[in-house]
């Protein structure tokens, strides 16, 4: 069982399993597993990015403290009506490439994906 910890957060959240399907596959992998899934890492963010505002006013956080897709279980599709463009920490494309940034999460981040820190804009 895959375990997120959360900062100030006593116990845990699941936000998975680990384990086969029952057909001697792990299920990992591209196209395998049940669920929406990344299609690709994307890019690490442009310099125009770095110390960008997301809509929710908060600041891009400094690269070394940024947490990773794995980490916030980031997937390119939306969770019902959540996406990332409708989320507190979206920061818009600055370069028209049609991808955003995140203030909390680094790499490249799509309109219409999602992660397990969305916070809806207030």
């Amino acid at each position: 069982m895959r375990r997120t910890f959360l900062a100030g957060v006593s116990g845990f959240v699941v936000t998975g399993c680990i384990g086969g399907n029952g057909d001697g596959e792990d299920g990992g992998g591209e196209g395998g597993g049940n669920g929406p899934q990344r299609s690709e890492d994307l890019g690490p963010v442009p310099e125009e990015y770095n110390n960008a505002t997301a809509v929710g006013g908060l600041e891009r956080e400094d690269p070394e403290n940024l947490l990773g897709y794995d980490a916030v279980a980031y997937q390119s599709s939306p969770n019902g009506d959540q996406r990332c463009d409708g989320c507190m920490y979206w920061i818009p494309d600055k370069n028209d490439d049609g991808l955003g940034a995140c203030a909390i999460v680094e790499k490249d981040i799509e309109p219409d994906g999602w992660c397990s820190r969305y916070a809806p804009r207030r």
